[in-house]
């Protein structure tokens, strides 16, 4: 039975997760908390250095467009979190936020909207992922939809665990999470740190967050009662077994990455014999889970709009971290020299 989707007790905070970039320096450089911040060597032309910052606040990415030369983006995620109100009795949070999970499983469908398609869609708890387009996912799985490889891919999972600890029950809350990592970043509109402020976050990011109300059969005039009825059974069996997954995936969008179609489709074909054709129904938007959600967006677009100068932060020359000297491996120090701003055609 598809639980229903009571958001009554609910408050939604957007919040952007992690951003990845180019850099010319390691991260302890930027002087950021270095459990929040990690480097990997990168070999190739925008840095020698792919700094992870995790929950960057405004100021910090302010420094880097400022001081650090508005670094190139690799990686961008952004979540939407479903909070509980305060003054709910934390003994019986765990039940409320399950009960929320249940709902959004049984009715979250990306794959609607998705620039990339979903070809790859399983729930996870801690090995390889299963298939739940004929079951109702449980609270302790979490829900991927789509391939790191198609550029953008979404998550569905009950938060609460953060950087591989443990978070107080007081901070649990349900996540919906969009990646947006190599082409996807610019697939959304994103492309040096920059860019992010001032970004249409409800405009781009709303309609992947689609949440489904309810399914009912297209009007077809050409369409016999009999048909009608038999969609009509074969829907509503399918929402009592698994919700909107029980309906399969719809046709590609036309600007899905091209090496990632065929391989997209298998996957999706794997399963597409155990589940309804999608094109006789309409799916109908759940208004209430839609409107927290574009409110959250609107909220993030605030805390990220232009300061009143008129525009973002500008690389300041006379301080920047590009030529910071800090400790190498050795007893001694290495100097950077200033880098020359890349130019917007190298993307």
């Amino acid at each position: 039975m598809v639980t229903p989707l009571d958001l009554s007790m609910f408050k939604t905070v957007a919040r952007i997760d992690y951003i990845k970039f180019y850099f010319p320096l390691p991260g302890a450089a930027l002087g950021f908390d270095s459990s929040r911040c990690f480097s990997e060597p990168h070999d190739g032309p925008y840095g020698e250095w792919v700094i992870t910052l995790h929950d960057p606040t405004r100021d910090q990415m302010e420094k880097l467009v400022s001081e650090g030369g508005d670094p190139w983006l690799v990686a961008f995620e952004l979540a939407v979190d479903f909070e509980v109100k305060d003054g709910a009795p934390l003994d019986a949070r765990h039940e409320v936020l399950a009960q929320c999970y249940r709902g959004l499983a049984a009715r979250f469908r990306p794959e609607h909207y998705s620039p990339t398609g979903i070809g790859y869609k399983a729930a996870h708890q801690g090995g390889k992922g299963v298939p739940f387009h004929d079951r109702l996912p449980e609270p302790t799985e979490e829900l991927v939809y789509g391939h790191r490889s198609t550029g953008v891919n979404l998550k569905l999972y009950l938060k609460k665990r953060d950087l591989d600890c443990d978070l107080p029950v007081e901070q649990w809350r349900v996540r919906l999470e969009v990646t947006a990592q190599q082409g996807g970043v610019s697939l959304v509109g994103l492309s040096r740190v920059s860019a992010l402020f001032g970004f249409g976050y409800r405009r781009v990011f709303a309609k992947l967050f689609f949440i489904v109300d309810r399914v009912s059969v297209r009007k077809r005039t050409r369409w016999s009662a009999l048909r009608v009825s038999r969609l009509n059974r074969a829907g509503a069996a399918g929402w009592l077994r698994a919700g909107v997954n029980a309906f399969g995936h719809g046709p590609w969008p036309e600007d899905v990455l091209e090496q990632t179609v065929a391989a997209a489709a298998w996957r999706a074909n794997r399963a597409r014999n155990k589940t309804l054709d999608p094109q006789p129904y309409v799916f109908h938007p759940h208004q209430a889970a839609h409107a927290l959600i574009g409110q959250a967006l609107r909220q993030l677009e605030r805390r990220m709009a232009p300061r009143n100068s008129g525009g973002n932060v500008q690389a300041d020359g006379c301080k920047s971290l590009l030529t910071k000297e800090i400790p190498a491996a050795d007893p001694g120090a290495i100097t950077y020299a200033p880098i020359k701003p890349l130019s917007e055609s190298a993307v």
